[in-house]
């Protein structure tokens, strides 16, 4: 038989109509394997029909059910109470509405505004390019030999790991760029990879 918790849920709320913010405390016995989106319909039903929360796919993932559990942001859907009480040591729980977009009423936040956010932000596209000639000058000499800081995909692979101390060595040659493969663990330069696909 399953071990039973005795929960304390104190859930940040938010009432829009008055503008007015109050923590409200919820006691409420739970078996381990509870999600916590399960104690927020237990809670639904069997005490407060005004709580308001969120979920859709409960399957972790569109995450629209997002809560910050102490302080942590978590998927109420995927939170086991077993496993939160393991995590944070404790039977009681603190529940807030995360933080990445304003506060619709209680647990719900505008999603779509943080969705806008993500795409305001510009990601950049490498387009394929034809790898230089190895013609004998300076910045590509002849035969396989490292080029360090002279092409866009070096500075590219420099800003997304963030290797400034250590950047890797990268080789071109008449066959092509990466046919050698790479130090410093690069993505697949052990294997002979093109570097085209993990770079875009």
């Amino acid at each position: 038989m399953s071990q039973t918790y005795k929960l304390t849920l104190t859930i940040r709320r938010y009432d829009p109509d008055g503008d007015k913010s109050w923590d409200q405390t919820y006691a409420i016995g739970a078996g381990a394997i509870l999600r916590f989106v399960d104690l927020f319909r237990r809670i639904n039903v069997e005490q407060d029909a005004t709580l308001t929360w969120v979920s859709s796919c409960e399957h972790g993932q569109c995450g629209s059910c997002s809560v910050q559990v102490n302080g942590r942001p978590m998927l109420a859907c995927e939170l086991l109470v077993e496993n939160a009480v393991t995590l944070f040591g404790t039977t009681r729980f603190r529940i807030e509405p995360v933080t990445v977009a304003p506060v619709v009423r209680d647990l719900v936040v505008d999603w779509e505004q943080a969705y806008e956010r993500v795409h305001r932000a510009k990601l950049y596209v490498i387009r394929p390019i034809e790898p230089p000639r190895c013609d004998g000058s300076p910045d590509f000499p002849e035969g396989d030999r490292p080029v360090r800081g002279r092409h866009p995909l070096h500075q590219l692979y420099l800003l997304r790991h963030g290797l400034h101390q250590h950047p890797p060595a990268f080789h071109w040659s008449q066959r092509g760029y990466g046919k050698r493969g790479s130090t410093h663990g690069y993505p697949g330069g052990g294997e002979g990879r093109a570097p085209g696909p993990a770079l875009q």
